[in-house]
């Protein structure tokens, strides 16, 4: 183990707590005065110099967080300009107000794509008798108007019929008529006006009819 301490804090402190025996001391334990002295004063000058460094480190994260600060505003200022420009711009449909303001061109915004269709299409019966459907599907964006479609066809009617809608990824029918043999359910996702494709329809057997 070191006699001295790593670290400026610890050597400073490990002659800080030593120089005045030392020096009180003496020739008894083979320290001359001039030493001593020179002792002193390096304990001194170190610990002036760590105080600075300290204070510099303490200013720089000061100066650091300002300029994130001033770089926010500038930002968020140069960010109302160009939109100005741009709306003059879009106002006047003159792109040489770009051209002049040496901005880029405004890019056509990407056609939002229709919903992806819902997979793992699962059924079961709550305890209720209620028939539960649950699926897969990509979260939306939030306030992104997306929801699924539930439509249904009871027993051989050859017609799907809308019974509700879902914001989530599972729906709960309990108004399956008494006696039905046989329910299909086919899942539409929709986002805003745009309509994706359906889910690969489910059939859910109920058993035999009552005579």
């Amino acid at each position: 183990m070191a006699t001295v301490p790593r670290g400026r804090a610890g050597v400073i402190a490990f002659f800080r707590t030593r120089i005045q025996r030392w020096t009180e001391l003496g020739p008894a334990i083979g320290l001359g005065l001039a030493e001593a002295q020179a002792l002193a004063d390096a304990i001194e000058q170190a610990k002036q110099a760590s105080e600075r460094n300290r204070a510099l480190q303490s200013a720089a994260r000061a100066a650091a967080k300002e300029a994130r600060r001033k770089e926010n505003d500038l930002r968020r200022i140069g960010g109302q300009a160009i939109a100005s420009i741009r709306a003059r711009a879009g106002s006047e449909n003159d792109p040489g107000v770009l051209t002049l303001a040496e901005l880029p061109a405004i890019k056509d915004p990407r056609p939002t794509p229709a919903p992806s269709k819902p997979t793992n299409v699962r059924t079961s019966i709550d305890h209720e008798g209620a028939i539960v459907i649950a699926w897969d599907a990509t979260r939306p964006r939030p306030h992104a108007r997306a929801f699924t479609r539930v439509q249904r066809m009871l027993d051989e009617s050859g017609t799907f019929e809308l019974i509700g809608t879902s914001g989530t990824n599972e729906y709960r029918d309990d108004t399956v008529p008494q006696g039905t043999r046989m329910a299909a359910y086919r899942l539409v996702p929709v986002r805003g006006e745009l309509v994706g494709a359906s889910a690969e329809t489910v059939v859910v057997r109920l058993g035999a009819k009552a005579a």
